[in-house]
């Protein structure tokens, strides 16, 4: 993931906006005097990382996804065909 400044982001916004739309990577950012920093994500991307958060967002489902992914990583799991109607 980019990092920029605030000030360097100001000066090439078009160009930095353009980049994160064509790459698909997010841009970081940074703001002087402790305030936070930002993302800069493309919008159609904004649904996946909401869809993330909300799956995250309960304690035991959370843990639920990092055990199931540890699982399928490790070999572990099963492939089935999708039944389509």
């Amino acid at each position: 993931m980019r990092a920029t400044s605030i000030s360097q982001f100001r000066k090439n916004i078009a160009s930095e906006v353009d980049q994160v739309v064509d790459s698909g990577e997010p841009l970081i950012v940074t703001r002087t005097g402790g305030k936070k920093p930002v993302l800069i994500i493309p919008l159609d991307q904004a649904g996946e990382w909401d869809e993330t958060a909300y799956l995250l967002s309960s304690p035991k489902n959370a843990a639920r996804l990092r055990e199931a992914i540890r699982e399928a990583n490790a070999g572990g799991g099963m492939i089935r065909e999708l039944i389509e109607e």
